[in-house]
């Protein structure tokens, strides 16, 4: 960025964060979220995250000044067609124990309308719900395994990020 990290303005530390919060979830997905150099990526994110940001603690996406929610909820979600067809949507979720704790309201434009993800911590895990105005068949990659899902019901995410989803 040009400056010492001593001299960075909330503004610089925003902007670095934006560009690392995409290196690092597509090297969790393509490395796996609990290798070394993730985890010491997301460390480094998270030193990084320690200053006032509004958007951050409300809307749980860094940034937003330099990445629109629509794309940045879509982009953190890694979300695209179901891979096997129909009206569906596949998700690989860049959140988790080793990188950040999931935003608790996060949204994505489908060809089949609005998919609404909220996530709320709960005892072990986390619990994860969908809102769609259609039926959606939903999958979620997590830590390796698909876990299918639908609007209006819920997907509880056991003890991989034991300090909330």
């Amino acid at each position: 960025m040009g400056l010492p990290r001593e001299k960075w303005s909330w503004h610089t530390k925003a902007e670095w964060s934006t560009f690392a919060l995409r290196a690092y979830a597509e090297m969790g997905r393509a490395m796996g979220f609990d290798h070394p150099a993730v985890q010491e990526g997301f460390q480094k994110l998270k030193r990084a995250l320690d200053f006032p940001q509004p958007d951050w603690s409300r809307t749980g996406r860094l940034g937003n000044r330099h990445l629109h929610p629509r794309a940045h909820d879509a982009l953190m979600l890694a979300a695209r067609l179901n891979e096997e067809g129909g009206e569906g949507v596949d998700l690989e979720p860049a959140f988790g124990r080793h990188t950040l704790p999931w935003p608790p309201l996060q949204q994505v434009t489908t060809p089949w309308g609005v998919l609404k993800i909220r996530a709320e911590p709960c005892e072990g895990g986390g619990r994860v719900t969908f809102e769609s105005e259609r039926d959606l068949r939903l999958r979620v990659r997590w830590h390796g395994q698909w876990r299918e899902g639908r609007p209006g019901g819920e997907l509880r995410l056991e003890d991989q990020n034991p300090t909330g989803v």
